[in-house]
């Protein structure tokens, strides 16, 4: 599970900064409620191909 680092408000919703199990941070834009920002952040997983 990722590691939440920051949050900021962005229009139509927020940007989310995580540490990702590789150690690596990562920014997720995400849309909904502050929590629902923060659990679709933490639960953020890259899609195959796509680089951390």
């Amino acid at each position: 599970m990722n590691q939440l680092m920051s949050a900021i408000p962005v229009r139509g919703g927020w940007c989310v900064q995580v540490v990702l199990p590789s150690g690596r941070l990562r920014w997720i834009p995400c849309v909904g409620s502050f929590q629902e920002a923060i659990d679709q952040a933490l639960q953020w997983k890259p899609e195959e191909g796509e680089s951390e």
